[in-house]
């Protein structure tokens, strides 16, 4: 094997990892954004909960004066 060759094979295999490594931040970047776009997701959810949450009390509370009011007269 003469040194056109090693540097060749050299070359080529620092290619193959900077690639490698390329897929790999890739990878990285797609399972962040997942994580966030499903954190958001959770967050928003909970929000909706917690606002349906207050108007069934509100609701119900309502629902209970009206009741009581009816049955007053």
């Amino acid at each position: 094997m003469n040194d056109a060759e090693s540097v060749s094979l050299r070359e080529h295999i620092e290619r193959l990892l900077l690639e490698q490594d390329k897929r790999y931040e890739q990878r990285f970047q797609a399972q962040e954004k997942a994580v966030r776009i499903a954190l958001e997701a959770v967050d928003r959810s909970h929000n909706r909960t917690v606002w349906l949450a207050g108007l069934s009390v509100t609701l119900a509370s309502a629902l209970i004066q009206m009741a009581l009011h009816l049955l007053v007269k």
